[in-house]
């Protein structure tokens, strides 16, 4: 008889202890500007703290500013948001075992203070088929190359990270790359010198002639008619052991032009791959 009741109370822990390692939660919550009025547009995206390089789940905040993430086991997690014009935001969340509503996101608008006078970020013009950013010096001289660029610009639905494929939409789809209008893949993109961007036209929408693709990012590059521009980069998205590290030098000749480039990401135990 006592070897019985042991038995059932070891099951009926087991039992109970399987029940809460199922349950799931939910985070809802709503991104907000300094003056509360909700942002629409905002990447959320959602990270676990045993892997803070490769996001859970991402979502746009809908039209009233909302944002949730359903099916969460119990857990640590991190969240960051962004949105183009705004510093972005990073949020711990600590032991999740019960769900959250009501969860606030307040953005702050990116300025700088130069001399006396506040310059704000980037110009950005609304069409009814993309965003035409022009960027600020600011956004220009604290990128040190593309694809940095590229992240400091903050763009709604895009998620840049130091993976293979650092540039990705929000849904998992294919974000083309252009400059000039002309087609370009990931090292054109980080081979560009971030001073010499006049414009970025972003297509979170972008019309069949483009495929399948579920953004296009388009870099307007004006190049020098005479000389040459280099650099030496290090992109510590989040941890100095998951960087991509190298450089590049591009000369140019009137209507020629000729660059020279190289990377390579250390691994754990510092050796290149």
């Amino acid at each position: 008889m006592k070897r019985q009741t042991i038995f059932l109370m070891t099951a009926l822990f087991l039992l109970i202890g399987t029940s809460l390692k199922a349950q799931s939660f939910h985070i809802k919550g709503e991104v907000t500007d300094s003056k509360q009025e909700t942002i629409a547009g905002a990447s959320v995206q959602l990270y676990s703290e045993k892997d803070t390089l490769h996001a859970i789940s991402a979502v746009v905040t809908n039209n009233k500013g909302h944002f949730a993430f359903a099916k969460l086991p119990a857990g640590d997690y991190h969240i960051r948001t962004s949105f183009i014009g705004y510093k972005g935001s990073s949020l711990q969340i600590d032991n999740l075992s019960s769900n959250i509503n009501g969860l606030k996101i307040v953005l702050h608008e990116e300025s700088i203070q130069l001399d006396e006078a506040t310059v704000t970020t980037s110009r950005i013009v609304t069409e009814f088929d993309r965003q035409i950013i022009y960027p600020d010096q600011y956004t220009k001289k604290r990128s040190v190359n593309g694809i940095d660029f590229i992240d400091a610009l903050h763009l709604s639905g895009i998620i840049v990270d130091n993976s293979e494929d650092p540039i990705k939409g929000i849904q998992g789809g294919t974000i083309l790359l252009r400059i000039n209008g002309a087609p370009a893949d990931v090292n054109d993109i980080q081979n560009i010198d971030p001073e010499m961007v006049t414009r970025v036209e972003y297509h979170d929408m972008p019309s069949m002639r483009y495929g399948n693709a579920e953004g296009v990012i388009d870099l307007y590059v004006k190049r020098k008619e005479f000389g040459g521009t280099g650099n030496i980069y290090s992109d510590n998205f989040l941890t100095s052991l998951n960087s991509r590290q190298g450089g590049y030098l591009k000369f140019s000749n009137r209507k020629s032009e000729f660059s020279v480039s190289g990377s390579f990401r250390p691994d754990i135990t510092g050796k290149a791959q």
